[in-house]
């Protein structure tokens, strides 16, 4: 399979999943008593993002390609879910956060979360690219 196939496929289908957890999360994450949903939103956070780049990466390898590519597929599905998780992310700060004088917080991301956001993106598409290897 090409390699923008297989960034489409897992990123696009990890970055859904996500979508759907955050909009799981603003229904059944409201008050301070649901502190489960939560909990349950990190673990499945952690497990999307570290099964996504490895399954991309390994049908890269399937394909007879090389590490440098099954990194870049990696990097590439992580950066979609971690994109898709920005963009939801003020959204779900604003349902389910308390409204204080009459205004919802405002997130503002600074360029040194950024550098961090996309540090972890290449860790996590190196880790998805090692064990891809393995697995293939």
């Amino acid at each position: 399979m090409n390699a923008l196939v297989n960034v489409l496929l897992f990123g696009i289908a990890g970055s859904t999943v996500m979508a759907a957890l955050i909009g799981l999360l603003m229904v059944f994450g409201r008050g301070a008593s649901a502190s489960w949903p939560r909990v349950a939103f990190g673990v499945l956070t952690v497990l999307l993002l570290l099964t996504a780049p490895v399954l991309a990466a390994a049908a890269t390898y399937a394909a007879d390609s090389g590490f440098t590519t099954a990194f870049s597929v990696a990097f590439a599905v992580v950066i979609l879910i971690c994109a898709t998780t920005a963009t939801l992310t003020p959204a779900l700060a604003r349902r389910t956060a308390p409204v204080t004088a009459g205004r919802a917080p405002l997130l503002r991301p600074t360029p040194a979360s950024f550098i961090a956001v996309v540090a972890v993106c290449g860790a996590l598409g190196l880790f998805g690219a090692g064990v891809g290897t393995v697995l293939v």
